[in-house]
């Protein structure tokens, strides 16, 4: 669905909207992620790689990257988060193995020697719209939610997504999501248990 369908869908329930169409889906769709991410949802879910540089302790965190959902990997090297004081226990270069945020980068101790590939997964913030002819977020698994919460938002403000009306609109959408991944993990874990 684009934001013009959307538009006019909620169109003829606003009659002097407190927030833009923009401002309003966009609302949405941070709300969403925030609470798919909460329960740990794929659909919230991004995985990057990243090359380490020679000689350079730091990496940058893709910028969609709202929190990591996991550790990241150099191979199958799960790197450990870093002591106090990791980064000067280690006077020569070699294969990372801890890291720790600071801000959007990921510091490295040991400092790398090569070039390394890491693997971050993480928990992304929400695709914006800008246009009417931009699609929403989520790749229409979504779409039934924004209509009624789109239009609680430019009617009340954001902080008609927190109500109780919001809350149930919210949870109903991601159940479907959730049922759906119970789903495709029950499948998953019955098609391996066949060829044991």
């Amino acid at each position: 669905m684009t934001v013009a369908e959307l538009f006019a869908i909620i169109a003829g329930r606003l009659s002097s909207p407190v927030e833009s169409i923009f401002s309003a889906v966009n609302a949405v769709s941070d709300y969403l992620m925030k609470r798919a991410a909460s329960k740990r949802l794929s659909i919230a879910k991004g995985i990057t790689t990243v090359a380490t540089v020679n000689a350079q302790n730091d990496v940058q965190l893709p910028a969609d990257c709202r929190i990591m959902s996991g550790p990241p990997m150099i191979g199958t090297l799960e790197l450990q988060i870093m002591p106090t004081g990791g980064e000067s226990i280690y006077t020569t270069h070699a294969k990372p193995i801890f890291y720790r945020l600071e801000g959007r980068r990921m510091v490295l101790a040991p400092t790398p020697n090569a070039v390394y590939t890491i693997t971050i997964p993480y928990y992304a913030y929400a695709e914006k719209v800008y246009e009417l002819a931009d699609t929403l977020p989520f790749g229409g698994q979504l779409d039934e939610a924004f209509p009624d919460l789109t239009a609680m938002v430019m009617m009340q403000g954001r902080g008609a997504l927190a109500t109780q009306a919001g809350e149930a609109l919210v949870t109903t959408a991601l159940m479907s999501l959730i049922i759906a991944e119970e789903q495709n993990l029950a499948e998953s874990l019955n098609n391996q248990s066949q060829y044991r």
